[in-house]
């Protein structure tokens, strides 16, 4: 794919990194949703503090009063979510310790069994922390935005599909790139002589 090819040869190497799994991270993605990365790293490290600790912990997390998670940043949508999530894993329908040991799908078909928590909360997991490699997030907005620039698409599900097809079986990185070319002035240009 020379289009993508030229976002590899101006962003560089990929950082991706599989990360350490559990109730930690689902609570930081569904915070992360709809909002800009400043916005819920700093939602998240208020919550932190509220846990007292650099990490939310479920103990912790069940021991507080909604008006406190509230007062940190967090909407009604996404406490329900969390409060779920926790009800989820006292009656073993979510089994936030095995899921790296899973399939793609069986990881989805758990997570989404939470109110608020859907197939994009389940994919940003087996991205940013399970590091799997074929992901594609189609209906995220940023992936959205990138193909609309670099490919001229008009967003429409079933081309982006097929434009990632060919992606195979690295969609996550493919994803990793398109996410970063929205940092680039026009990804879809050879880069300059000077910033090769």
């Amino acid at each position: 794919d020379s289009k993508i090819a030229l976002v590899i040869k101006k962003v560089g190497s990929c950082s991706l990194k599989k990360n350490r799994g559990g109730f930690d991270k689902l609570v930081r993605i569904v915070i992360g949703q709809q909002l800009s990365m400043k916005a819920a790293n700093t939602i998240y490290k208020r919550v932190c503090d509220l846990c007292e600790g650099r990490s939310v912990s479920q103990d912790k997390v069940m021991k507080l009063a909604d008006a406190k998670l509230r007062n940190a940043g967090m909407s009604r949508a996404k406490l329900i979510a969390v409060r779920d999530l926790i009800d989820k894993i006292d009656s073993k329908l979510v089994d936030v310790e095995s899921l790296s040991s899973l399939s793609d799908k069986d990881i989805e078909t758990q997570i989404t069994q939470v109110k608020g928590m859907g197939v994009w909360t389940a994919q940003m997991y087996l991205m940013f922390v399970l590091n799997r490699p074929d992901v594609f997030p189609s209906n995220d907005l940023g992936i959205r935005t990138a193909m609309t620039r670099i490919y001229g698409t008009n967003g429409d599900h079933a081309d982006l599909e097929l434009i990632a097809d060919k992606w195979r079986p690295y969609r996550t990185v493919a994803s990793w790139y398109l996410w970063q070319s929205l940092k680039l002035i026009d990804p879809s240009k050879p880069p300059s002589k000077k910033s090769r």
